[in-house]
């Protein structure tokens, strides 16, 4: 019951950009800067990023190469719990 409550606290500093990141990966596993501008407008995901580790929330990063462009980019895989909470588990 702690551990959902805690979950709840979390959840409700969320702004809704790292509401929509988190449920992004969620859904698709990861992403991108480029899904990230398309489909919810956040023009700046590492900075986001950012704000979802400063609350708990584990990232990894996988540096990506488009194969037709040569565009470097990053993939963002974000934990779907912050790690205090996953750990009580």
């Amino acid at each position: 019951m702690r551990d959902l409550i805690q979950l709840i606290n979390v959840q409700d500093k969320l702004r809704p950009q790292l509401r929509q990141i988190l449920t992004h990966c969620k859904m698709v596993g990861y992403i991108t800067p480029r899904s990230a501008i398309d489909d919810y407008g956040i023009m700046s995901l590492a900075r986001r990023i950012n704000d979802l580790e400063a609350l708990g929330y584990e990232v990894q990063r996988q540096n990506r190469k488009h194969p037709a462009t040569g565009q470097r980019y990053t993939r963002y895989f974000v934990s779907p719990e912050p790690k205090a909470l996953s750990a009580a588990s």
